[in-house]
């Protein structure tokens, strides 16, 4: 196939080609692209939770949602909330929503281009004996 993991199905290293074989099989009917996109929506409608929640709320079983909540979490697009759950196996799993926008440059990166200085630390600050009083 042309897909390349994350943007399609895959395989892990190491794999039986059998695994290559059913990754290929399920992008070559569009499943795996059509349960990508449904997933994305399901978060997108703002709702959060783990790959079992997302194939529950689906009607999908788990093993055909958690390859492609791996490959959204891949590509950005979902991300972990720092929370997680037990999944219907009982490992924990990390509760998933949609990724938060992220900055281009770190705050004040153009601080020093408008204003001619370099922006200063509370710290620097204090210690050139600037106060807010």
């Amino acid at each position: 196939m042309s897909h390349q993991y994350p943007d399609g199905a895959g395989a892990r290293k190491g794999a039986l080609p059998t695994s290559k074989l059913a990754a290929d099989e399920i992008e070559k009917k569009g499943r795996a692209k059509l349960l990508r996109t449904r997933c994305m929506e399901w978060f997108e409608a703002g709702h959060q939770g783990t790959a079992d929640d997302c194939a529950s709320a689906l009607g999908e079983i788990v093993f055909s949602i958690r390859p492609r909540i791996t490959e959204l979490r891949q590509k950005g697009l979902i991300e972990p909330t720092g929370q997680r759950r037990d999944s219907i196996n009982g490992s924990r799993a990390a509760i998933m929503r949609k990724a938060r926008p992220q900055l281009e440059m770190p705050l004040g990166a153009n601080y020093e281009a408008i204003h001619g200085r370099p922006i200063k630390t509370h710290a620097q600050a204090e210690a050139e004996g600037y106060t807010e009083d």
